[in-house]
């Protein structure tokens, strides 16, 4: 690994995948911009990262990537200085390539790792770091002294979250919002298990209001979940699912006093705004919370446990006392 360099104007960073990875990505982001404060830097993403990253003052241009013969513009006509692959795409590193972007980092381990000229050494599916450190590295192979940044408010001054809770009829009452769904992209708490869950804490003497969010495909999972806790105890439950545009669930979520959810996108945003959390998550690689938990300061991660996938071996009980115990927290 080479050392620092010097004489960085314009950088690159893409990570064009999910909401959660690239949440997980805004520390790298973040660092880069301390690292360098007079280079203009840029984010090749998605869509959903893009709209809930749009307020955030550290990022110059936000990129949405939709084809190769974008990328191969975007790269030709970018001037870039400095190109990191927080994940790597052959389609991107070949454009910085062939572009004769100076720097180009990213891992050393795929068929295409010549296209890099600083590689990073590091198989994250071993889960040996969080997420934001593995992405934290590839900037250190450049700063070896980096600033590490946890948490975002993404500037939600934009989304009256008055007119939402409204919308929704939430009303003004302390909430919990539970987000039962990942699509597909982690092992879930079972639905039955979820279903225990609210149906017992939904008797207690202490109780709080439960929001469930969702996208419009998790719409019938939320429904199932509404009808059959309403069958167990008569309550009904606000499901907003398939409602809410990311920013506002990213207010709602900000406006919680605990959100419970799978390991999935949301979970993120609710560890950036360092909201009290319950996550679920399996004990195996690659999925285990050592790479993937929120970090948020107060998060409370439950797991099968002994090198487990088997989400139903969490308890309803276990989730209770979770949630009690953070609702006591200042």
């Amino acid at each position: 690994m080479e050392g620092e360099i010097q004489g960085i104007s314009k950088i690159i960073i893409a990570r064009s995948d999910n909401l959660g990875d690239n949440i997980l990505t805004l520390p790298l982001l973040f660092a880069a911009r301390k690292a360098f404060p007079d280079s203009e830097i840029h984010h090749l993403t998605t869509g959903i990262p893009a709209a809930l990253f749009s307020r955030l003052p550290f990022i110059d241009r936000l990129i949405v990537k939709n084809s190769s013969g974008q990328l191969k513009q975007l790269f030709a006509e970018g001037g870039y200085d400095l190109f990191i692959a927080a994940k790597p795409e052959f389609d991107e590193a070949y454009r910085a390539f062939v572009s004769r972007v100076g720097v180009r980092v990213g891992t050393a381990y795929r068929w295409y790792s010549f296209l890099f000229n600083r590689k990073v050494k590091q198989h994250r599916r071993e889960c040996t770091y969080h997420e934001s450190e593995y992405n934290l590295n590839l900037l250190r192979a450049i700063k070896p002294e980096v600033e590490y940044r946890r948490h975002f408010d993404f500037d939600l001054s934009d989304v009256n979250i008055e007119e939402v809770l409204l919308k929704l009829s939430i009303g003004n009452n302390p909430f919990i919002v539970l987000h039962p769904g990942s699509r597909g992209s982690a092992f879930d708490l079972p639905i039955s298990n979820v279903i225990s869950f609210l149906s017992q804490y939904l008797t207690t003497d202490d109780k709080l209001k439960v929001i469930l969010t969702g996208t419009i495909e998790e719409k019938s999972t939320c429904q199932q979940i509404v009808n059959a806790v309403r069958q167990n105890t008569g309550i009904e439950l606000n499901d907003t699912s398939g409602k809410l545009n990311i920013r506002e669930l990213a207010a709602l979520i900000n406006s919680s006093e605990v959100f419970v959810s799978n390991s999935t996108g949301p979970i993120h945003i609710a560890g950036s705004l360092n909201k009290k959390v319950i996550g679920f998550y399996p004990d195996i690689v690659p999925m285990k919370p050592e790479r993937w938990k929120p970090l948020s300061d107060s998060a409370v991660i439950l797991t099968p446990g002994n090198g487990s996938s088997k989400m139903g071996l969490i308890s309803p009980d276990e989730i209770i006392k979770s949630l009690k115990l953070l609702l006591k927290l200042n």
